[in-house]
């Protein structure tokens, strides 16, 4: 039996799940950019550190969360992540 590893984009999924962003962090390029497509506009962010603070600042006051759906979609070179959740 094969081990799965998670590839750099489950492990963005899983950490954001957890809260962990250090971790979170660490599952991105040190030159990772998000862009993010939010009510107000979008927003883009440079580099790994700066990212996961901008999803701290989102995710870290929440007690918890229940994934209703992830996913991850390769395109080209690159991963397109999707999730909803609910805060508890």
């Amino acid at each position: 039996m094969t081990e799965h590893t998670p590839n750099a984009s489950e492990a963005f999924l899983a950490a954001l799940t957890a809260r962990d962003f250090v971790l979170l962090a660490a599952s991105l390029a040190p030159s990772a950019e998000a862009r993010f497509f939010l009510p107000r506009g979008p927003e883009v962010r440079s580099g790994r550190d700066e990212i996961a603070q901008r999803f701290e600042g989102w995710f870290a006051p929440a007690l918890g969360f229940d994934v209703l759906d992830a996913s991850i979609e390769p395109i080209g070179t690159r991963h397109r992540v999707t999730w909803r959740f609910t805060r508890n």
